[in-house]
């Protein structure tokens, strides 16, 4: 039972293996503070999906260590509903993998700005959908670093937009920026963006 749980230390924790290895183990509860600090790799379907979901007191993650997410929705729903939750640190993210790979991640979040300053590879149909998806109170996004590559791994799959609706209803945002260069890899570049 999570109701009177107030903080999550697995600071030791560098991995996560396995198909639905953390899905919705803290779900729903009263968690505020998590430490995650030595993650380093994310990998199986749905292995952190709805981790973290209607979590509304959470409001600080370390999770800086983290380079890999990899798994169909891997990080589906992983931080939705988390209304406490303004800002949130990939600083070491390098790739998400997998189809819907993070679809839903932040949710109708509190989230006012995210920085993904390392992130080089998207891989995955539709990776990033919905990613952002009604957070209000987001005003600025920004992906940073060398090269961006964008991977579709079907490349008969006409319809994969990887942020397809990724920033619908975030009606307080006023930047979005990719500061690196993108290299587009089997996709229908016009679908691309939509949002």
């Amino acid at each position: 039972h999570t109701d009177s749980l107030e903080t999550v230390d697995m600071h030791l924790l560098a991995s996560v293996i396995g198909n639905s290895a953390m899905s919705v183990t803290f779900q729903n509860s009263s968690v505020e503070t998590v430490d995650l600090g030595a993650l380093v790799t994310v990998e199986g379907n749905s292995a952190l999906s709805n981790i973290f979901e209607d979590c509304a007191n959470l409001s600080y993650i370390d999770i800086h260590d983290l380079t890999t997410l990899q798994g169909n929705s891997v990080a589906s729903f992983a931080f939705a509903n988390t209304s406490s939750l303004q800002t949130i640190d990939f600083e070491d993210l390098d790739d998400i993998k997998g189809n819907y790979g993070a679809d839903y991640m932040f949710k109708n979040s509190g989230l006012t700005y995210i920085e993904f300053p390392s992130l080089y590879e998207l891989q995955g149909i539709n990776v990033c959908s919905n990613m952002f998806n009604g957070c209000t109170d987001l005003e600025y996004a920004q992906f940073k670093g060398g090269q961006l590559t964008i991977k579709n791994p079907d490349s008969t799959l006409e319809t994969d937009a990887p942020f397809l609706s990724a920033f619908d209803g975030c009606s307080s945002m006023t930047e979005l920026m990719f500061s690196s260069k993108i290299n587009f890899s089997n996709c229908p570049t016009p679908g691309v963006f939509h949002y």
